[in-house]
C-alpha cells in the first residue's frame, strides 16, 4: 500500500476507472513538523513497512515557523500580530533548525510528501485574501530562505540545501481548520491544487471546485460515548484528558485504542457499501488509535503511549488487502 497526497489528479482518474467495487482510500498525514524524534520515527516506520512488502508513504503538513530558529523570531510577523510571535513558538536552536531541515529533505528524498500548513498557525479564519497571502509569502520565505534568515549554512547530509522546491507543495491544510473565502482565493496563486481544512463524513469522497480538490476531515463516533469527534487523536486525548500532559496517567490514555473496536468495522463496512475514503487526523498523543487519514502535529502531548500505539494502528489500516493509501 502506498501513502500520499501526491498526484491527486492521476488518483481520481484512477478510482475513476475502477472495477465494480471502488478501492478504498486511506490517506496518512501529520501536521507540524517540530518533533525531531517523531520524524525519525515516522520515516522509519514507513521503511520498515516499505521492506516488509506494505508500502507505505506520509504527508507531512509543515509549519515554517519550525524552521527558524528563536534566535532569529523576529524575521517572522503574521497577519495582525506582533513581530517574533506565532501561536506555536519557533523552531529552537540552530542546531534544531539544521537537523528539522535534513529530516524534512530526508522525508521527501523517500516519497513522502510535504504539505503546506503555514508559518505561524494562527486562526486565520477572519484573514482577507492580502492576509493569507502575506503567510504564504513568508511561508516559502522561512523555508527556501532558511538559511539566509539563520545566517547558517546548509548541512553536510545536504550541502546543496533543499531537494525540493514550491512548485512541489500542492497540498494545504488551514492551521485550526480556520478557512475564509480570501483563503480560497490566495490558494490557486501558490500552486495549491488540494485542501483538507473542512470537515465531513468519514466515507466522504474527495470533492474538486473551481480548479482546488477537497479532502474533508472525518468527524466519527468515539467508541462507548455515543458521541463523535473529529478524526484526530489530539480530539480524543482531549476527551479522556482535557489535554492535560500527565506521564503518570499514559496507561488510561490507551483507552483511546478503543476507537478500533469501531472504526475498523466501519472501515470494513464502508468499503462494502463502496465508499471511498476515510479521512482522520493523527496527532503524535499517546494513543494513536486511528485507522483513517492521519494528520498529525509533532507537539508530543502524552507521548510515553505512543509508540505501541501507533504501530499497532498503523498494522490494523494495513490489514485489507484491497485498501490504498495515496
Amino acid at each position: 500500500m502506498k501513502l500520499s497526497l501526491i498526484a491527486l489528479a492521476a488518483l481520481l482518474s484512477f478510482s475513476a476507472q475502477a472495477a465494480p467495487k471502488p478501492p478504498q482510500y486511506v490517506v496518512l498525514a501529520f501536521d507540524g513538523s517540530k518533533s525531531l524524534d517523531m520524524w525519525n520515527a515516522t520515516r522509519q516506520f514507513a521503511k520498515s513497512e516499505t521492506e516488509a512488502g506494505r508500502p507505505l508513504k506520509f504527508t507531512y503538513f509543515i509549519n515554517a515557523v519550525y524552521y527558524l530558529a528563536d534566535a532569529n523570531k523576529g524575521r517572522y510577523q503574521g497577519p495582525h500580530a506582533a513581530a517574533g510571535r506565532s501561536a506555536i513558538g519557533f523552531g529552537g536552536s540552530t542546531g534544531d533548525v539544521l537537523s528539522r531541515f535534513d529530516q524534512t529533505n530526508l522525508a521527501r528524498e523517500e516519497g513522502n510528501e510535504i504539505a503546506n500548513h503555514a508559518a505561524g498557525h494562527y486562526d486565520g479564519s477572519k484573514w482577507s485574501e492580502a492576509d493569507w497571502k502575506n503567510e504564504f509569502d513568508q511561508f516559502y520565505d522561512l523555508l527556501f530562505k532558511m538559511f539566509g534568515l539563520n545566517r547558517t549554512e546548509p548541512t553536510r547530509k545536504f550541502p546543496k540545501g533543499w531537494t525540493f522546491s514550491q512548485r512541489d507543495i500542492i497540498g494545504f491544510r488551514a492551521p485550526q481548520l480556520g478557512k475564509s473565502a480570501g483563503l480560497f482565493q490566495a490558494l490557486p496563486q501558490f500552486g495549491i491544487r488540494y485542501d483538507t481544512s473542512y470537515t465531513g463524513k468519514p466515507d466522504a469522497w474527495p470533492k474538486k471546485r473551481d480548479g482546488l480538490w477537497y479532502f474533508p476531515l472525518a468527524s466519527i463516533p468515539v467508541a462507548g460515548t455515543g458521541r463523535k469527534t473529529l478524526a484526530m487523536d489530539y480530539n480524543f486525548y482531549y476527551m479522556q484528558s482535557g489535554a492535560k500532559n500527565n506521564a503518570r496517567n499514559s496507561s488510561n490514555y490507551e483507552e483511546l485504542l478503543s476507537v478500533l473496536d469501531k472504526s475498523s468495522p466501519a472501515q470494513l463496512a464502508s468499503y462494502e457499501q463502496d465508499k471511498g475514503t476515510l479521512t482522520a487526523d493523527q496527532w503524535d498523543t499517546a494513543a494513536a488509535g486511528m485507522n483513517v487519514d492521519l494528520r498529525a502535529s509533532f507537539n508530543s502531548f502524552a507521548a510515553p503511549a505512543l509508540p505501541a500505539g501507533f504501530d499497532e494502528e498503523q498494522n490494523l489500516v494495513m490489514d485489507p488487502p484491497e485498501a490504498h493509501e495515496e
